[in-house]
Parts: structure tokens; C-alpha cells; sequence
């Protein structure tokens, strides 16, 4: 069986070869008990850990302000400080931030 290859006609058209083998896929068309199932979830939840690190992106999902305002709240003492894991990482304490959050309530 030979392989068809793609023509470079002049005006630089692409012509791709017609073949039989192309099977498109089946389309399915959501019912309405589609709709009511429960969308199923990603085996990891958006949770803070209970020990460990906290990068600040995730951080920032459990906190009530910006980036900004978390560095500045750093500064003044008014939030737990980082870790500095390496030349290029820093995360919080999760117990430090579980602490500072429940703190707040």
C-alpha cells in the first residue's frame, strides 16, 4: 500500500489526496438526562494540605485579596511569611496559613 502525499500546486495550494479510510467521529447530542448527571471531577480537589507547603498560586485561591496585598501583608507582619525552598521557590507553611485563616474567623 503506498502513501499518498500532499500536492504543492503552483499559487502555493495545497491539494490533500482524497482517501476512503477517513472515518469521522460520531457525533452524540446531549439528552436531557445528560444534563442532570453529575459532572464527574479531577481526582485532586482544590484544597489546602494539612501540613506541607503551599506555592502562591495556590495560595492565593484561599486568601480574600491579590498578590499585590499579600506581599504587602507579609511586610507588615500581618500574614505568615515564606519559606524560601530554593534560589527560585518560595511557598507558606500550610499549618502557618490554616492558623492565620482560622484566626480570622
Amino acid at each position: 500500500m503506498s502513501v499518498q502525499r500532499p500536492v504543492l500546486l503552483p499559487g502555493k495550494r495545497l491539494i490533500m489526496p482524497k482517501t476512503s479510510s477517513f472515518n469521522p467521529p460520531s457525533l452524540q447530542i446531549p439528552t436531557a438526562a445528560d444534563a442532570a448527571a453529575p459532572v464527574p471531577r479531577a481526582e485532586h480537589s482544590l484544597a489546602l494540605p494539612q501540613t506541607g507547603f503551599v506555592r502562591q498560586r495556590l495560595l492565593l485561591r484561599f486568601v480574600p485579596f491579590s498578590k499585590s496585598t499579600l506581599w504587602r501583608r507579609v511586610k507588615a507582619g500581618e500574614f505568615p511569611a515564606p519559606i524560601r525552598l530554593s534560589a527560585g521557590i518560595t511557598a507558606w507553611r500550610a499549618e502557618d496559613v490554616r492558623l492565620w485563616i482560622s484566626g480570622r474567623s
